[in-house]
């Protein structure tokens, strides 16, 4: 049985913003990659697909000290291509 691929789903317009706008308020793509340990290009395809999923825990922590909640729904999500 061959292996369904998984494709990331971009973000709605909503989510982009949002998600710059959170990206921005954490200190830029600058600050986020050095503190995630990843290149800056990453940081910036988090707008166009949302946070990592196993990073929610820890974007949901740094927001919260700020006084915002972040949304599920701005977390990556998969879907199964046939």
């Amino acid at each position: 049985m061959p292996r369904k691929k998984r494709r990331k789903k971009l973000a709605s317009a909503e989510h982009k913003l949002l998600a710059q706008h959170y990206i921005d308020l954490l200190g830029g793509p600058t600050v986020l990659s050095k503190r995630f340990g990843v290149m800056r290009q990453t940081v910036a395809n988090w707008r166009e697909r949302g946070f990592p999923a196993e990073s929610y825990h820890a974007f949901r922590v740094l927001l919260e000290a700020k006084g915002v909640e972040l949304p599920p729904a701005l977390c990556q999500q998969y879907e199964l291509k046939e």
